[in-house]
């Protein structure tokens, strides 16, 4: 799929002439003695109403979300028992709903997804073949889109550590596209990870943010920005957790009466370091910051961080792409 259009599309108010004509021949116009002209100071001002002025209609923005490893068989097996008022009750009410989509790429990753999602071409084309690269100096195993160029920018500023860009993508994304048709344009790119943050704000973000387990917080890069945006600062710290803490089932009764597999089944893992089932430990687990990234804390921190852009960006004035990557 190529992008050729503006992607995003105002309302258009279209106006109509009506022409009316005569087809009889007029008749002759009677002579009538023409009044005398009224003194200038007799003719009093005829009050005219001001047209009334419409009011402008919001700019379009459009909000992208991405829910990583949702998978098809996952959505069609479990959608049709949520709440008809939740979210995804409104995504299958409203929205259009693709049961069965072929891939063009074999690997399925984040990053080769993501770049596909935001730009409509494949790897062979993007040139994002997988989450991970070989650096051809130290052997060591770097993410696609870390940009030795680039410097990490914290809260505290820009840094030292190499940061990660948009640089190695070779095709244009929906975001560059919006970019180059509206210059004032909000673009706003949030995720728990780089590759699900940077392919969804392009190359010229307003904003383009993502978790770093080293650093222990959201970060961007000197490639997007010098500064931290202050909309940012400190707004996870509601959905993060501060102490011990875990993650615990809103309704184990509904959960133990529609899983189809009990919790703890044989084979499954303890991911990031925290317990095996139900209640799954964040804080106390061997790698917390780990841990915090593949919880729900990490997800409402994501949202938090939308939230707090919506609020502070003029998103409504200027066009805009908010793109989220769960």
């Amino acid at each position: 799929m190529v992008w050729s259009r503006p992607m995003i599309r105002s309302n258009a108010l279209l106006g109509f002439a009506m022409l009316v004509a005569g087809c009889a021949t007029p008749a002759p116009r009677p002579q009538v003695a023409e009044p005398e002209p009224a003194s200038p100071a007799a003719v009093a001002p005829a009050a005219v109403a001001a047209p009334p002025v419409a009011a402008a209609a919001p700019a379009p923005l459009v909000v992208t979300i991405v829910v990583d490893q949702l998978a098809a068989w996952l959505a069609s097996e479990r959608l049709p028992v949520l709440p008809k008022s939740g979210g995804f009750g409104r995504l299958l009410r409203e929205g259009t709903y693709v049961k069965e989509l072929r891939y063009a790429h074999a690997i399925t990753d984040t990053a080769p997804g993501h770049a596909a999602l935001f730009t409509g071409a494949p790897p062979s084309v993007t040139g994002v073949f997988a989450n991970q690269r070989i650096d051809r100096d130290s052997g060591a195993s770097l993410s696609i889109l870390s940009d030795p160029a680039s410097k990490l920018v914290t809260a505290a500023g820009a840094g030292t550590s190499a940061g990660a860009s948009a640089r190695a993508v070779l095709a244009e994304s929906v975001a560059d596209r919006l970019r180059a048709t509206y210059p004032e344009a909000v673009i706003v790119s949030v995720s728990m990870k780089d590759r699900g943050a940077i392919f969804g704000g392009g190359n010229r973000p307003s904003a383009c943010l993502w978790f770093d387990s080293k650093v222990s917080d959201f970060v961007s890069s000197d490639a997007f920005t010098n500064t931290f945006p202050s909309w940012a600062l400190g707004s996870p710290s509601a959905a993060r957790p501060k102490q011990t803490a875990s993650w615990q089932l809103g309704d184990s009764a509904w959960i133990q009466t529609h899983a189809k597999v009990r919790d703890a089944t044989p084979g499954e893992g303890a991911l990031a370091g925290s317990t095996q089932s139900f209640p799954h430990a964040i804080q106390s687990a061997d790698h917390p910051e780990l841990a915090f990234s593949v919880s729900p804390y990490g997800d409402e921190a994501v949202i938090e961080l939308a939230i707090a852009a919506l609020g502070a960006l003029p998103f409504g004035k200027q066009p805009g792409l908010l793109a989220l990557s769960l």
